[in-house]
């Protein structure tokens, strides 16, 4: 085992109450089910980093708490009478959840997941639901060159590790205020802040059975409301493709003439400029722009 022994592990616990009614009308013809409830699970086993200094690369600790909460309810019909011959059976269920983490190791300092891509896009904080996106809050395109704020003590404009930010670029708000962002600080940056729900809060299904002789029709539908999803596919197609000729050649990309894309200066634009082999940070995906509703509603049969 490569981590360090640690004597005072022990079991996760959980704790939940739940609230639930079923009902019943017109001998079995509609049927209804309810339920509320809330379970908190603490001391989740969370391995930690550990300096190479220790002789060993991390451990494992009783360090995470998270809370789930919602509500369920399920519906089910017969309304054709008894004595029809066309058979119809109807069924609706749709719940809501609510997760959110209640504690987190080294005294609940937010951890930011390290998957394998360049820009870190997901974290973990107190308050926040599980997997938060950790982005860059966009707040537009820069017109102009005179757009792009300076730093009133140094006379530099702002930038991204030293690269001053020009006019068609993204403008990423400098959170922290030292007109600087750095895309390189795969940990926690300040100018990154926990924002969107990957989780799905509502989610359900609609069966219809409908039956005559030998002829049977069946419609099951089901959905997912109040989520949100980064578009990688998006982010990748602009900053994989315009980063050298090749990947432009080689990749596909997307239709431009159909975008408000900045060409020139003053252009008041939704896209930021398309600079082939410029190697330039500013469609890094882990930022708000990327950001967007991830709902949906599915006919499958």
């Amino acid at each position: 085992f490569d981590g360090v022994a640690q004597n005072n592990i022990s079991w996760e616990r959980s704790m939940q109450w739940n609230f639930g009614t079923d009902m019943e009308l017109n001998n079995g013809k509609y049927t209804m089910s309810f339920d509320v409830y809330n379970k908190e699970n603490t001391l989740q086993l969370f391995s930690v980093a550990l300096p190479v200094t220790t002789g060993y690369d991390r451990a494992l600790t009783n360090s995470i708490g998270v809370r789930n909460s919602g509500a369920e309810i399920a519906f089910s019909a017969n309304p054709l009478p008894s004595k029809s011959l066309i058979k119809w059976n109807t069924r609706f269920n749709i719940s809501y959840n609510k997760n959110a983490i209640m504690s987190l190791p080294n005294g609940g300092r937010d951890l930011v997941l390290q998957q394998g891509r360049f820009d870190k896009s997901h974290i973990l904080s107190v308050g926040s639901p599980i997997n938060a996106f950790y982005l860059y809050r966009t707040r537009g395109v820069f017109a102009t060159d005179n757009d792009v704020p300076v730093n009133p003590h140094t006379g530099e404009r702002y930038g991204a590790s030293g690269n001053a930010f020009r006019a068609g670029d993204f403008y990423l708000a400098d959170l922290d205020g030292d007109y600087n962002i750095d895309p390189f600080n795969d940990g926690i940056n300040p100018d990154k802040v926990p924002m969107g729900d990957p989780n799905p809060k509502w989610t359900g299904g609609f069966t219809n059975n409908i039956s005559y002789k030998n002829f049977t029709l069946n419609v099951f539908c089901t959905f997912t409301f109040d989520r949100d999803v980064l578009n990688l596919f998006e982010s990748d197609r602009f900053s994989t493709s315009a980063s050298s000729r090749n990947n432009f050649a080689n990749f596909s990309i997307a239709d431009l003439d159909r975008l408000n894309i900045w060409r020139q200066q003053g252009d008041q634009a939704q896209y930021a400029k398309y600079d082939i082999d410029s190697r330039r940070y500013y469609y890094v995906s882990s930022q708000s722009f990327f950001l967007e509703k991830g709902g949906y509603f599915r006919i499958k049969s």
